[in-house]
């Protein structure tokens, strides 16, 4: 999947590494920079060490938006950025049409705006990338990404992160998709804020403590079964979700940022959260029988048993498991 030529990753390939859509994304770019940088970290590589700068400086001289911070994400395949992804575009090395279910939904929807989603996603490679290297060009790279979020992407008075945004960094709504909350999303952007901030000894600034407790405290209130456990689908900003649906990387990514903001903060109700969102999740949530996590429970209790597809593996929900882990292991 590496272009050998001009850098970077392709976007799909066939089975026999035939080249299939030759797009060039930020977001899965990012996820092989996480990984390059894990496995260096985990087999002390300098072959990996040296791949990951390579990549991250790649990634950084083509997409990094100089004017306004933060990164451009669908490039074709000679960099040429793509402004405005449209699903039946061809790909330009094979004529070949990429599946619209293989293609990722915020890059479909994003009429050429910034995405939050996908710049958490930069985030949190750049925060492993740092922590492996302490190279200063990461570092400074991770700081201008967390001053983002903290000052541009989370609103603090609402509770939420905006999916969407124009290239300065305003708020950009279309048909409503940046008026409402994805929970699982927000959960997620609040203990990975916190883990970058800590890399950059930040951690306990006001900002960032401030956006970081916003978007748990706005899931707690609106998007979190109190009776039973689990973090719904999505809401309005302004009141309760309006979809009920539990997804299984919801409940991860919830689980976690309950218990980072207890680790923030030491207030009981965050814990309490913890411990009620880890029991759902036990019972009612984990396959028993057959392992691994279902993928969703309906409000009428319908279960979707789902292991794997397109945009399901056991990412979020192994990673929560290794985080709850590393956070409590010495109590376990």
């Amino acid at each position: 999947m590496w272009d050998s030529t001009r850098g970077g990753y392709y976007w799909l390939v066939d089975r026999r590494g035939g080249l299939v859509d030759s797009m060039k994304l930020l977001n899965p770019m990012s996820y092989v920079l996480e990984g390059l940088a894990q496995y260096a970290l985990a087999f002390n590589d300098a072959h990996a060490y040296q791949e990951t700068l390579d990549l991250f400086e790649i990634m950084d001289r083509q997409a990094h938006d100089n004017v306004n911070g933060g990164y451009h994400v669908a490039f074709a395949d000679d960099w040429q950025r793509i402004r405005d992804y449209q699903p039946e575009a061809k790909s330009a090395a094979t004529s070949c049409v990429a599946p619209i279910e293989e293609v990722h939904p915020v890059l479909v929807n994003s009429q050429g705006r910034k995405s939050s989603d996908w710049h958490l996603g930069i985030l949190e490679a750049f925060a492993t990338l740092y922590h492996v290297t302490d190279d200063v060009c990461v570092f400074r790279r991770l700081q201008e990404l967390l001053n983002i979020f903290t000052e541009k992407i989370v609103d603090t008075q609402q509770g939420y992160a905006p999916l969407y945004f124009t290239e300065d960094w305003r708020l950009s709504d279309l048909d409503g998709d940046s008026t409402r909350c994805v929970y699982g999303l927000d959960m997620e952007m609040s203990w990975l804020l916190t883990e970058a901030a800590e890399l950059l000894r930040r951690s306990q600034e006001p900002q960032v403590r401030r956006a970081c407790l916003a978007l748990v405290d706005h899931t707690l209130r609106d998007g979190f079964d109190h009776d039973h456990g689990g973090i719904y689908s999505e809401g309005p900003v302004l009141g309760p979700a309006d979809n009920r649906r539990k997804e299984w990387w919801q409940q991860a990514e919830g689980l976690v940022g309950f218990l980072n903001a207890y680790q923030l903060t030491g207030s009981p109700k965050y814990w309490e959260a913890f411990e009620r969102q880890a029991r759902f999740i036990l019972d009612d949530f984990v396959d028993h029988k057959y392992g691994e996590w279902y993928a969703a429970i309906d409000p009428d209790g319908k279960i979707d048993a789902t292991k794997a597809g397109p945009w399901r593996g056991p990412y979020h929900a192994a990673r929560a498991c290794l985080e709850i882990m590393r956070r409590l292991g010495g109590t376990l």
